[in-house]
């Protein structure tokens, strides 16, 4: 989210041609901004499951999970990220494996609790 408000205020004051004066994306070890970044997601349900494909899919370099229910074999229609070899599974650690899938490099920390 800082990183799109930043973007948004870098968009309105600066010309597109010139970075932000705080954008540290060369800086870091990996090359980039979005790599650097980190996110906090809160639910990996039927909103969270898909947002967290696409974080992990994007090359976020960090993110945290949230949640405290299991994969439910009546609710995969809805939660793309969760499979049947899962069901009764937490769903955060369904999940930490399937964004480990789309991107080896991700740093995951998942914490169970409601």
């Amino acid at each position: 989210m800082r990183l799109l408000i930043r973007s948004a205020i870098f968009a309105r004051r600066n010309s597109p041609l010139q970075p932000p004066p705080d954008y540290a994306g060369d800086r870091h070890p990996r090359g980039s901004a979005i790599e650097a970044s980190s996110v906090l997601l809160i639910g990996t349900g039927g909103l969270g499951s898909p947002t967290a494909l696409y974080l992990a899919a994007a090359g976020i370099g960090r993110i945290g999970l949230v949640d405290y229910d299991t994969v439910d074999e009546t609710n995969l229609q809805r939660q793309v990220i969760h499979g049947q070899s899962q069901r009764r599974c937490a769903e955060v650690e369904s999940a930490n494996s399937g964004m480990l899938d789309i991107n080896p490099f991700l740093a995951v920390m998942f914490i169970m609790c409601r």
